[in-house]
């Protein structure tokens, strides 16, 4: 959104939402209008509204103006993109009130998560590769869920954490949902991996993640080589060749899945080296295996009339 100006407008040439004074606060709205009476009016922030001067937050100063016999009040006028960006605007006005209810504040929250939720799914539809969102807590490379994103970009404008955000979203008298455990770094097969081993893998996952970032954008300055004057333009296609099969090695080394054959045994195992995970390499290699095995079998059973 964008603020235009502040304007003073007639309260008649405002227009309002149906069904608008449904979620007046009377008690707030008796105390401003004795503030308007005493001669304090000035002192009462602006009211909130688009370009066709339609109303989007301000309901119960802009009802008191109309009770204390005011004909105009102060108007913020701002440029939406849309109507869901005007109400999520709304949502964050209303939620700076201190005199919320703790049960009206998670209400006010769920509707602003859930239109900060359209708003990601939106952006991911139309660029789905190139995100600068936070990776889920634990799992490098993995991005948040569109709920978890949406729950970070509010408690982002409000300063607070995410979990104050998600306890405030749950309703008056349900319980507190336990914490959801992050999901395995590594393909398990089923087994619980042991916190050492997800410690030691999280680790190295990050180091050749972070490596990679860096090889990308080495790959990136090199091909601007190309274009200028005086390189050898062979030279450099050379060493992108370069640096893009060290970027394959790097991946291909980054760690997927306990290894299929020790499982977590405590014996010598020459598939893992005793590790206990392979790499993605060895993954990719397990899986050509079984659709070539798989191939096979389906050969074989048709030639035998199967």
């Amino acid at each position: 959104m964008k603020f235009i100006k502040q304007v003073a407008l007639r309260l008649g040439s405002i227009k309002l939402h149906e069904g608008w004074r449904k979620n007046l606060d009377e008690e707030l709205v008796a105390q401003l209008v004795e503030d308007i009476r005493d001669g304090k009016g000035e002192t009462i922030g602006p009211v909130g509204i688009d370009r066709s001067k339609q109303l989007w937050w301000g309901h119960n100063r802009f009802e008191a103006f109309v009770r204390a016999g005011v004909k105009t009040i102060r108007c913020d006028v701002y440029a939406f993109k849309d109507r869901d960006e005007a109400a999520a605007a709304a949502l964050r006005e209303n939620l700076r009130r201190k005199e919320l209810s703790p049960a009206r504040r998670g209400e006010l929250t769920r509707q602003l998560v859930a239109l900060v939720e359209k708003q990601v799914e939106t952006e991911r539809a139309k660029a789905p590769i190139r995100q600068a969102e936070v990776a889920e807590p634990g799992v490098p490379g993995r991005r948040l869920s569109v709920h978890g994103e949406a729950v970070r970009r509010v408690a982002k404008d409000e300063k607070v954490t995410r979990q104050a955000i998600e306890k405030r979203m749950v309703e008056p008298g349900e319980p507190t949902p336990p914490p959801v455990p992050p999901p395995p770094p590594i393909e398990t097969w089923g087994l619980e991996l042991p916190e050492p081993l997800r410690a030691t893998v999280v680790a190295q996952q990050e180091h050749i993640d972070k490596a990679d970032r860096l090889n990308r954008q080495a790959l990136a300055e090199i091909t601007k080589l190309v274009t200028v004057d005086g390189v050898d333009e062979d030279k450099a296609i050379e060493l992108h060749r370069v640096f893009e099969r060290a970027g394959e090695v790097l991946r291909a080394a980054r760690p997927a899945a306990i290894c299929r054959y020790c499982k977590l045994g405590t014996g010598n195992c020459m598939s893992c080296k005793n590790r206990r995970w392979v790499h993605a390499a060895i993954v990719a290699l397990d899986r050509q295996a079984e659709a070539l095995n798989g191939n096979v079998a389906e050969i074989s059973g048709a030639r035998h009339g199967r």
